[in-house]
């Protein structure tokens, strides 16, 4: 089973405009509590499967969403430009993941609102990029 989530990891940390915004603030899921704004949250969010008529295919092309998360819109915008510069269009091999292509597929924005009635909120973008990349087939 190829590791998809440390790969996408590994080559967002490599971008040195997106490394020069969030630093290494690049969590699975959610973020620890208290964390420094902007960073990026990431889950895997769809698998399809494929199979052809003999068995499992060796090809995988999961939907990734890419949180940000600012404190401004203005930075918002230059870190969800900076994940789709680093990723959408992107093929070759990043540790043992072969990825033939990543396309963004979706983009939504939102504010946060605060849940403590402060009058801060979260700026957030969601980005859903469909990775298609070559995984092992199980043997029976």
């Amino acid at each position: 089973m190829v590791d998809l989530q440390a790969a996408l990891v590994s080559l967002l940390s490599a971008d040195a405009t997106l490394v020069a915004l969030v630093s290494d603030r690049i969590h699975a899921d959610q973020a620890p509590q208290g964390s420094t704004l902007p960073y990026l949250t990431y889950a895997l969010i769809a698998s399809p499967g494929h199979d052809h008529q003999a068995a499992a295919a060796a090809i995988a092309n999961p939907t990734v969403q890419i949180d940000v998360w600012a404190d401004s819109s203005t930075d918002r915008l230059a870190v969800e430009a900076a994940v789709v510069g680093a990723l959408n269009g992107y093929s070759g091999t990043c540790g043992s993941v072969s990825i033939r292509r990543a396309s963004r597929v979706g983009r939504r924005q939102s504010y946060e609102r605060p849940q403590d009635g402060s009058e801060a909120g979260v700026y957030r973008s969601s980005l859903d990029f469909e990775i298609w990349h070559v995984e092992d087939v199980p043997s029976l």
